[in-house]
């Protein structure tokens, strides 16, 4: 098979993954994701007063907790949504779409990160909610980028971090980077939302920025123990990351 065929059949094959993730993700989603049981929803009170009150926030997760965003105590029409340059953004960005997120931003649709931070930040100014995977899209692990930082004080937006964890997961990748994991049909689901942290009136240096992302982490590093701590099938935190820094 000559090289420009081999071409041809891989991006042949790429298109059908995409439909198939398209077509098939979609309702294999949207259907487990109606059978979850919240058996917990934390909310901090400062955060839900926020929630009540109907101002833009900032839902701040971490990557492989990302289903916990089907659940959060808003309206999937009032959430905006990044997300990353990958070569399947443009499918994954459909199928958020067609599971009822009003906002969906695609870095894959623009020729620069910048284009889509603005275009984020306009829907925000619009009224959506964001939800941000903080240590996406490629990592480390559990480790906050400053973008979600820039975005908080850029628009005058409180940073809500959130962390979800499920009893019985379907699917279960410990050796990803992320450790991402999906909740199971019918599965007990716990999420806890922190309290939020809020913009800074400064304008950020490097320093500030990297403070701000330590209290960020440390608080969604706490909201993870806390919604693990009684599933048995889940590593400590404290493994997971002795794993990860050792290349097991």
């Amino acid at each position: 098979m000559s090289r420009s065929m081999k071409d041809t059949w891989r991006l042949f094959r790429r298109v059908c993954f995409r439909k198939a993730m398209v077509c098939l993700g979609t309702p294999l989603v949207a259907s487990a994701a109606s059978t979850w049981r919240l058996s917990t929803l934390d909310i901090h009170p400062e955060s839900e007063a926020l929630i009540h009150a109907g101002q833009p926030l900032i839902f701040a997760m971490w990557h492989g907790r990302m289903f916990g965003m089907l659940k959060l105590p808003v309206a999937r029409k009032n959430l905006c949504v990044l997300i990353s340059a990958s070569n399947d953004g443009h499918a994954i960005t459909e199928v958020v779409r067609r599971l009822g997120f009003g906002g969906v931003v695609s870095r894959a649709s623009y020729k620069n990160g910048s284009g889509a931070m603005r275009h984020f930040l306009e829907q925000l100014q619009n009224g959506y909610h964001a939800v941000i995977t903080v240590d996406g899209p490629r990592g480390p692990i559990y480790q906050v980028k400053p973008g979600v930082i820039w975005m908080s004080q850029k628009a005058q937006i409180p940073i809500i971090p959130v962390s979800a964890s499920c009893a019985a997961p379907i699917l279960k990748f410990p050796k990803a980077w992320d450790k991402f994991h999906a909740p199971n049909y019918f599965s007990p689901i716990k999420i806890a939302l922190g309290a939020p942290i809020l913009p800074s009136n400064d304008a950020l240096c490097e320093t500030s920025t990297a403070q701000q992302a330590n209290v960020l982490r440390q608080a969604l590093m706490d909201l993870t123990k806390t919604v693990d701590s009684s599933h048995a099938w889940v590593e400590t935190l404290e493994n997971q990351h002795h794993d990860m820094t050792h290349g097991k």
